[in-house]
């Protein structure tokens, strides 16, 4: 049979933290909030240079197909390699940037070749990585689908120029000086012819791009605005559940020092300042807390126990915990109190402290001196008697016997506690004295009987 397992809620969590796991959890909490705040700033700092960049490479490609254009009408007139060659460099940009788009629109693009295309583009080495997360993030995202088709339609217009240009290398460079004339120039009209259709497409990349970039840009503001509000607000609302939890934790523990029978002292585990205190310290002390606040707690000992106090302090520090029932705390009116004191290391506020607990023995220690008195006063009873005394137990064997009984049997007192009532108690008198104590045990009342007995000697 499968029983349900039954997980604490979170506030029920919250409220079993310890108040200093309590604060370093709100801490957290608002640590991790700026930390999102500034991955998504990053994030939108990076989409809007990815953007940027895009921009500045189009340009890069505009300037290289129009140099192509160029080098080519340059090189039918001169008919110099080194025009053809100039040529081939500047057609190398917008060729490099189809490279790196070739490869991104694959499912797992090689990364070394895009990097290798748009640096042959002319693209800063910089703005690679931005350069390839925009595309293949934001590919299907409206503005840069239309940005990336528009450059589809321009690179078929680059590989349409291309091919003519390689016709016209060809045408050139097989006429030995003298080429046909009309073939050269039909090629020069489809180049240019070509060049003019690219120049709308370069024009529409980079409205769209740029307006791509406002769009992006007001879109990632408003998405960071929203996540920042949810966050904050979370973030608010756990502290503020916290902050309750603690607030309540307070006051459990001020009421429960409060109500305590015993004085209650907290001082620093550091130094030994008193962090703080119940009213029964109050009571015992004369003074109220706000007075003893601040000050070491070894200073409510009289002068002569101090350094006792800092002994019993340094226990605690090392063991975590001490008691001692020696010593004594001066009140305000300068009268002493004799305290059995028991402390302990623990931590409040998510701080260690030595919590100290405060028992007036007074009355116990009025009782302990009457005790000794009358026990004093019984002991001068039972040894200045003139009569035998003594006691024994229920066996018959004595306990203790007075100094007249030592004079009267012969037996030291160290000796008669090893022995027995039956052998001093004359053998006629014996069964008496055992009805006599029976008789006593029964009624508790006294008994009044003469016997003889056994002297030692």
């Amino acid at each position: 049979m499968k029983r349900a397992i039954h997980l604490p809620s979170v506030r029920t969590s919250l409220r079993l933290l310890p108040v200093g796991k309590k604060l370093g959890l709100i801490v957290v909490l608002f640590v991790f909030i700026v930390a999102c705040l500034l991955m998504l700033a990053n994030a939108q700092m990076e989409i809007l240079s990815a953007v940027r960049a895009y921009v500045g490479g189009e340009g890069l490609w505009s300037k290289g197909e129009k140099d192509a254009v160029h080098h080519l009408a340059r090189y039918a007139d001169t008919r110099h390699e080194r025009d053809y060659r100039r040529y081939l460099a500047a057609m190398a940009v917008p060729l490099g940037d189809k490279q790196a788009r070739l490869e991104l629109g694959k499912p797992r693009p090689d990364l070394r070749v895009v990097r290798q295309g748009f640096v042959r583009g002319r693209n800063h080495p910089d703005d690679v990585g931005r350069l390839a997360m925009l595309f293949r993030r934001f590919r299907h995202v409206s503005y840069m689908a239309k940005a990336i088709a528009i450059w589809t339609a321009g690179d078929r217009y680059i590989a349409a120029i291309a091919e003519r240009g390689e016709a016209l290398h060809a045408e050139i460079a097989s006429g030995r000086g003298r080429p046909n004339a009309e073939r050269v120039g039909a090629l020069l009209r489809e180049i240019s012819r070509l060049d003019q259709r690219v120049t709308p497409l370069e024009d529409a990349f980079s409205r769209t791009l740029s307006k791509g970039a406002r769009h992006v840009k007001r879109l990632l503001l408003e998405i960071t605005v929203l996540i920042a509000a949810l966050l904050l607000s979370s973030g608010v609302l756990l502290s503020w559940m916290m902050l309750r939890h603690i607030r309540a934790w307070e006051a459990r523990y001020r009421h429960l020092l409060d109500t305590a029978n015993d004085a209650i002292i907290v001082a620093s585990l550091e130094t030994g300042i008193i962090l703080d205190a119940n009213r029964k310290t109050e009571e015992l002390l004369g003074v109220p807390v706000s007075r003893i606040l601040g000050t070491r707690q070894a200073e409510l000992h009289p002068e002569s126990e101090q350094d006792t106090y800092r002994r019993l302090f340094a226990e605690e520090v090392r063991t975590g915990h001490a008691t001692n029932g020696d010593l004594h705390l001066r009140r305000a009116d300068g009268q002493l109190v004799p305290v059995e004191i028991s402390a302990a290391v623990t931590e409040l506020g998510g701080r260690a402290v030595v919590q100290s607990i405060f028992r007036d023995i007074t009355e116990r220690t009025r009782a302990d001196r009457a005790l000794r008195e009358s026990e004093e006063r019984y002991r001068g009873l039972f040894e200045d008697a003139n009569d035998l005394v003594y006691t024994h137990d229920l066996a018959g064997n004595f306990t203790s016997i007075n100094r007249a009984a030592e004079r009267i049997t012969g037996y030291p007192a160290t000796e008669a506690t090893r022995v027995n009532l039956a052998q001093i108690v004359a053998p006629e008198h014996l069964e008496l004295a055992r009805e006599m104590v029976s008789r006593k045990v029964v009624s508790g009342g006294p008994t009044v009987y003469e016997l003889d007995v056994i002297t030692r000697d």
